[in-house]
């Protein structure tokens, strides 16, 4: 799948939908909202308003989700 396909899966999610769909998740304590993409990869967004993928945080949700792609793709 190419990247921009893959980041136009992405769609908000809430929380307590996410944490339904899957409960195993540990998840960021000031963890608001979910962006969930396919194949169940994720960036959560922040009470503070930053994005959090792994140990990266950004305002721009563009620059998290550069890192989850390159990560998911071992660029």
């Amino acid at each position: 799948m190419e990247k921009e396909s893959f980041i136009n899966t992405g769609r908000f999610t809430d929380l307590k939908k996410f944490l339904n769909l899957y409960p195993k998740e540990n998840l960021h304590e000031d963890c608001a909202d979910v962006v969930l993409y396919e194949g169940g990869n994720y960036i959560q967004v922040l009470k503070t308003g930053l994005f959090l993928y792994d140990d990266y945080t950004d305002k721009k949700l563009d620059n998290v989700e550069e890192i989850m792609w390159k990560k998911i793709n071992n660029i």
